[in-house]
């Protein structure tokens, strides 16, 4: 027993000692060693990923080229192996600039063809990306290329509840295609439509009117215009219920979609017959500062209504005919009998129908209500009232216009 007692506790050892040695053979093949060094091969996905990621950095190339067909088939291509709505954008820009390539060189067949593709690529853009801040840009967009945006989503805000973290900071759901490991996404890898900027694209040639850099920053509006002021019909002395007029206004459009209106106008015109031989004749100048909205109607954009307020200042004046004796109040000089100003204060609506495929010129149908109070008029050193006073000319009147007229927009 001494003997085995002793033999026992060596064996022991040598068991305790080859333990770890005999589990890692058993466990891990001679090869084992080896294998912990090699690499293993990249997936699918991530092959798809480089490969849109090497066609995107192509297509930027060859847009900044300006080899805009080049960067179509290599935006289609990332689009392809990636799907992302920005690539949609960038199509949508290139066969704008193909567009208004065809357009001057009045191929009118490529110029059509460029346009269908450009509208059904910026609508896959909206299709995706609903809600997306530079949808009414994208919007005018289409327009300007004579196509019909898709219709926007409308969704209510909903409340987050206490225990969910704010809609900002939740998970964002992946692009279409896209995987949802965050820096897999193909928006990730394809340029943004900031790397193609939307202002400068289309500033690159002359695109299409409607464009986001095309926007309206001013008009000008020519025409006739006629004036009715009902308080001087019959009247026996002068003649001035109606009155003809030259008309001129412009101004500045300002705000993101160019809908608010600042300008001024400017309106010369005469009244009454001028062979008549037994009253005086009536003319008046206005000069308005204008500040007013402009609404675009329906989607083709071509129908505009202008509302405008109008506050300015006119100035009315009497003047003789042949045979016709002066008033004996008269003050002015020759066949100025004279002339007085007042304030105006009003209010203007009207149509504007936009016409030609860039949306820069148009006809414009005003009407104006206007209040109008002048003053009683100089006095002659031999009169106590003025000439306008003596005939009993109205001081305060009202004046119904129509005016059209032919608009530019620039």
């Amino acid at each position: 027993m001494p003997v085995l007692e002793r033999l026992r506790s060596p064996l022991r050892l040598a068991r305790w000692a080859l333990a770890p040695s005999l589990a890692l053979a058993i466990a891990c093949p001679a090869a084992c060693p080896a294998q912990a060094h090699e690499t293993a091969p990249p997936s699918v996905d991530d092959r798809s990923r480089e490969q849109a990621k090497a066609a995107a950095e192509r297509g930027q190339k060859a847009f900044q080229a300006g080899d805009y067909a080049a960067a179509i088939a290599a935006f289609d291509e990332a689009d392809q192996l990636r799907p992302t709505p920005k690539l949609d954008y960038n199509i949508g820009i290139c066969h704008q600039q193909l567009h208004a390539r065809a357009r001057s060189d009045g191929d009118h067949a490529a110029e059509r063809m460029h346009a269908n593709a450009a509208i059904d690529a910026y609508n896959r853009y909206l299709a995706a990306r609903p809600t997306a801040e530079d949808r009414p840009a994208v919007e005018d967009l289409i327009r300007g290329l004579g196509g019909t945006p898709v219709t926007a989503a409308s969704l209510k805000p909903v409340p987050t509840p206490p225990d969910k973290p704010p809609a900002d900071e939740a998970p964002q759901p992946p692009p279409r295609g896209d995987s949802a490991e965050p820096g897999n996404t193909a928006e990730a890898q394809a340029p943004a439509p900031s790397d193609i900027s939307k202002e400068q694209a289309p500033a690159a040639s002359p695109g299409p009117a409607g464009t986001a850099a095309e926007l309206p920053r001013g008009s000008l509006v020519a025409g006739l215009a006629l004036w009715s002021i009902p308080q001087m019909n019959a009247h026996p002395t002068v003649e001035g219920a109606s009155i003809g007029a030259l008309m001129i206004r412009g101004g500045a459009h300002l705000g993101a979609q160019r809908r608010l209106f600042l300008g001024a106008g400017l309106a010369v015109g005469g009244g009454g017959n001028t062979q008549a031989t037994t009253t005086l004749a009536t003319a008046a100048q206005a000069f308005d500062a204008l500040v007013g909205v402009h609404i675009p109607v329906g989607r083709a954009g071509r129908l505009v209504i202008p509302l405008t307020g109008i506050v300015g200042a006119g100035r009315e004046t009497l003047r003789t005919r042949a045979n016709i004796p002066r008033p004996a109040c008269a003050s002015g000089s020759g066949t100025l009998v004279s002339a007085r100003w007042g304030g105006r204060l009003g209010a203007r609506a009207g149509v504007l129908i936009l016409l030609g495929e860039r949306r820069k010129h148009g006809l414009r149908i005003d009407l104006d209500g206007v209040a109008n109070l002048y003053g009683r008029g100089p006095v002659a050193e031999t009169c106590s009232e003025s000439v306008f006073q003596e005939l009993a000319v109205p001081r305060a009147r009202a004046s119904i216009g129509l005016a059209f007229g032919y608009s530019v927009r620039f």
